[in-house]
């Protein structure tokens, strides 16, 4: 999970309000984009775990009447958002481009994912936080990119030249995620996030700025 120097309210930290996981919690999606009513698979120990903790939480709204917030985000990125421990392709792509390095290529490339600058992540975690809605709500951005789309919008705001290797896809991966983001509109209205184009550079000049 990204960092990010907008501050988060107390209540959007509460545990009313913990965030999930999209992509791992739902495996390999049987639609697409994926409703909160999806069923859930996950395909990775890390999967399991956010499943089950939300189980808890349904189980502590039984008995405790907790009103649980839970929010399924998409792959956020931004600036602060570490980069040493595989934690996000494209801080990590954009490091390995500071440092000179090759960028690992899981698959052929194609494989497409919807990804949320993390200011937008956290103004409608804000959003949902203050509202009465209790239950699961998926956060994306509404649009997907494959990983040859970021590299070619990398290769154009850094103006780099780009080395890549290509390795076996990891079976915890899959190869299209995009969540329906339609309940979250419903509740805090039109949603519109910065373009790729635009959260990549301002990722940039976090990056080539940093030790």
């Amino acid at each position: 999970m990204a960092l990010t120097s907008a501050r988060l309210s107390a209540r959007a930290l509460s545990s009313r309000t913990p965030l999930a996981s999209g992509g791992a919690i739902y495996g390999y999606p049987k639609t697409i984009p994926i409703l909160e009513d999806h069923p859930l698979h996950p395909i990775s120990s890390y999967g399991i775990i956010k499943a089950t903790v939300e189980m808890y939480l349904f189980l502590y709204q039984r008995i405790y009447r907790l009103k649980p917030l839970i929010i399924r985000p998409s792959n956020p990125y931004g600036p602060r958002q570490g980069h040493y421990m595989a934690q996000g392709v494209i801080s990590t792509f954009l490091r390995k481009v500071k440092l000179n390095e090759s960028l690992i290529i899981f698959g052929d490339g194609n494989s497409k994912k919807d990804y949320i600058y993390i200011n937008d992540l956290i103004r409608s975690c804000s959003q949902l936080s203050f509202s009465d809605e209790i239950g699961t709500f998926n956060i994306g951005s509404g649009s997907c990119y494959s990983v040859n789309e970021i590299i070619a919008e990398i290769k154009a705001t850094t103006g780099k030249e780009i080395f890549t290797v290509n390795s076996e896809m990891q079976k915890y991966d899959v190869s299209h995620f995009e969540l329906d983001i339609s309940n979250l509109k419903r509740i805090i209205g039109q949603f519109d996030c910065i373009s790729l184009n635009e959260g990549i550079e301002k990722t940039w000049n976090w990056i080539k700025n940093s030790d």
